[in-house]
């Protein structure tokens, strides 16, 4: 007799890796309810129900009531052009994100590249052909955990772009994840743990993906040190910011 449990893991195998929900139903990771065959891992309730971002600053990514820059922008312009996020780290967003960040769930990576992908195509054009790099994390993390989710996120934006990704930064100093700290200890965590990669040729342009900003402090660091090596045009996309 056929071993049906064998030969269903013999043709999901085979399939790409979104295909997994047009043949056998899937939990949803946010409420644990059926996925819906358009939404992959999701039910239809919890994807219509990720909580956007919304109208933000298109300098600094700050939320704000109308389209255009922030007063603190317009008054004293940051190192970086443009930022974008996509979801707001909260309610049914927070819980999707969280599994895949803190629960290693990769199979999240592409729909939450959908979601990101027309931000990322919002961008100005000194952007158009721009690569794509990330925000790294220290070696040590890397050991305990292999598993590094705002890379994963500009893989999944490369293939959908053509656009190329490349390792530009480099995390040289280990202190406690900005997620254990108040918001005033994150402003000032992360400054001087970042530096250009010895093996790397600052581009034109350059777009800096993460996966969650929470003070915007990270992503300000990384930014300010591209453009000080030498990229004229600097933005950074985050799947979800806190608000």
């Amino acid at each position: 007799m056929l071993n049906y449990a064998v030969v269903m893991t013999g043709l999901m195998a085979g399939l790409p890796a979104r295909a997994g929900s047009w043949v056998l139903p899937c939990v949803c990771p946010v409420c644990g309810g059926t996925s819906a065959y358009r939404t992959g891992p999701f039910c239809a309730a919890c994807w219509s129900g990720l909580e956007a971002w919304g109208a933000a600053c298109a300098r600094c990514g700050r939320r704000i009531s109308a389209e255009g820059e922030c007063g603190p922008c317009t008054l004293a312009p940051p190192a970086q052009e443009a930022m974008r996020h996509a979801l707001a780290y909260e309610g049914r967003a927070r819980d999707a994100v969280h599994v895949w960040k803190f629960g290693a769930a990769w199979y999240l990576t592409e729909p939450f590249a959908d979601l990101l992908l027309p931000h990322l195509k919002s961008l100005p054009e000194a952007f158009a052909e721009a690569p794509l790099t990330f925000v790294p994390p220290h070696p040590w993390r890397l050991l305990r955990k292999d598993f590094h989710p705002p890379l994963l996120l500009a893989r999944a934006l490369g293939a959908r772009t053509g656009r190329p990704v490349v390792s530009l930064l480099a995390k040289t100093s280990l202190r406690r994840p900005q997620t254990a700290l108040p918001r005033k200890k994150r402003l000032t965590n992360v400054r001087g743990t970042f530096t250009l990669r010895k093996d790397a040729a600052p581009p034109e342009a350059a777009i800096v993906v993460d996966d969650i900003a929470t003070t915007g402090a990270t992503l300000r660091e990384t930014l300010a040190v591209l453009v000080r090596a030498g990229v004229r045009h600097a933005a950074a996309l985050s799947l979800a910011r806190t608000p």
